[in-house]
């Protein structure tokens, strides 16, 4: 899982993949370093795919264990891979069911450099000895996620808040920090009832549906904060022991309007709960008629359940705090600035992803 962000130098890959390994074909040519070529069946241990063969692949340069690696690798099933070893670390694939390498697909894009796109804090340079690209984490120059979609509902969940008789009310919510501090809307959550929490599935396409195994329970002692002049609640989920959550970082400072943003919730009808519902749309504007809670216009299309669900730019980081829609008018919804959420948890001392 994501530890806390530290301001650290790492090596991404060596320039022959950042470059995407323009020596490559289309599965005709070979790579330069290439000792294997192969399908891709499964992928676990956060690094390692297994191909048709039975071989074990491990990527270099990124961490073991780690489940985001496992479901970003899991992308690929099916895909032909070409295993290119570090020139340091000189390998013979014959009579082993395990070997290190960089993963390069067809078109040349290199798999190991795209995991650490998406998930840098992955890195690793255990077994790395090629002549490496630096490359240093820079908060006025992210990276732009690859898998939008699988970062945001990594980090966000569903909320079910029942009333009684049946009845239930639902909403959206997302982790910022590892330890299970979470944000949504003061009207999705005020402590006036117990509630539920459910992870998405992020091994499945299909997750409009309710997961029980990734149920967590939010008791009314578990509400720290309740704003509802700004409409947020800030909340504790309880995880199992020794996890630790997956959490977004929060922008420091206002994106341009027609900037692509997205989100993920869980639009309501009558007879359901469409759990996991991706969007996106652009920044329309910013609208701060009231002083106390200044809002970002957006295009997004969101629907009831979609309240208190994370509002993010192309790198991840959030930059509203969907709450509202304006049903009368086409494409017209609003989310809580981000940058008046950062005040409220300063003011109080909680620690956040961005701070």
């Amino acid at each position: 899982m994501m530890k806390r962000p530290v301001r650290l130098a790492f090596t991404l890959m060596f320039v022959v993949l950042v470059t995407s390994c323009v020596n490559g074909g289309h599965g005709e040519g070979i790579f330069d370093g290439e000792v294997y070529v192969d399908q891709v069946v499964s992928a676990s241990s956060g690094n390692v795919i297994k191909t048709v063969n039975g071989m074990n692949v491990q990527l270099l340069g990124i961490k073991e264990g780690d489940e985001l690696g496992t479901v970003f690798l899991k992308k690929y099933i099916g895909e032909t891979i070409h295993v290119i070893e570090d020139s340091h670390f000189e390998q013979d694939p014959i009579g082993t069911d395990t070997i290190y390498g960089y993963v390069v697909l067809d078109d040349g894009v290199c798999v190991n450099h795209l995991l650490l796109k998406q998930e840098p804090q992955l890195f690793t340079p255990i077994n790395l000895e090629d002549s490496l690209e630096e490359f240093s984490p820079n908060v006025n120059k992210p990276q732009e996620i690859v898998d939008i979609c699988l970062y945001i509902k990594q980090r966000s969940f569903m909320i079910e808040v029942p009333l009684g008789g049946g009845v239930s009310n639902y909403g959206t919510g997302f982790f910022i920090n590892e330890e299970g501090l979470a944000v949504t809307n003061s009207h999705v959550l005020d402590g006036s009832y117990d509630a539920f929490c459910y992870l998405y599935d992020t091994s499945s396409l299909d997750d409009n549906k309710i997961h029980q195994e990734l149920k967590r329970d939010v008791a009314k002692s578990d509400i720290l904060v309740c704003n509802k002049t700004l409409d947020i609640t800030v909340f504790k989920v309880t995880l199992s022991d020794g996890d630790k959550s997956d959490y977004f970082i929060f922008s420091n400072k206002h994106i341009g309007q027609g900037e692509d943003v997205y989100t993920m919730g869980n639009p309501v009808d009558q007879a359901s709960v469409l759990m996991g519902t991706f969007t996106n749309g652009v920044v329309s504007g910013y609208r701060n008629q009231d002083e106390e809670k200044p809002l970002v216009q957006y295009t997004l299309s969101t629907n009831c359940g979609n309240s208190g669900g994370p509002v993010c730019d192309k790198y991840g980081r959030v930059i509203a705090v969907h709450c509202m829609g304006d049903k009368s008018k086409q494409n017209v919804n609003y989310g809580i600035d981000i940058l008046a959420v950062r005040k409220i948890l300063n003011k109080l001392g909680f620690y956040y992803g961005g701070k």
